[in-house]
């Protein structure tokens, strides 16, 4: 999860990712959706490779031959869900 969150533009990535459920997300569309200003999206992308190869993120071919799309493993639904309450208590 640190591979993530060392980078707020990939952190939104991933949660918009996870919010699409089983079915997952088109890159592009996940980078696109980003709204932090403060990221590259060389830089985003680099974080996303990070977490398919850590199995973190699920890879699976779209409709078109160049389309990827991305959905979140239940270990990461589970860290998410535990930092986002962590959170929620702290604040």
């Amino acid at each position: 999860m640190i591979l993530a969150t060392s980078n707020l533009g990939a952190y939104e990535a991933v949660l918009l990712i996870a919010a699409e459920g089983p079915e997952g997300l088109p890159v592009y569309k996940a980078i696109d959706g980003v709204s932090s200003r403060y990221c590259s999206q060389s830089g985003i992308i680099k974080r996303l490779k990070l977490l398919r190869e850590a199995g973190l993120l699920y890879e699976r071919p779209g409709e078109k031959k160049s389309q990827v799309y991305l959905s979140a493993s239940e270990k990461l639904i589970d860290q998410l869900r535990d930092a986002l309450m962590e959170r929620r208590d702290v604040a």
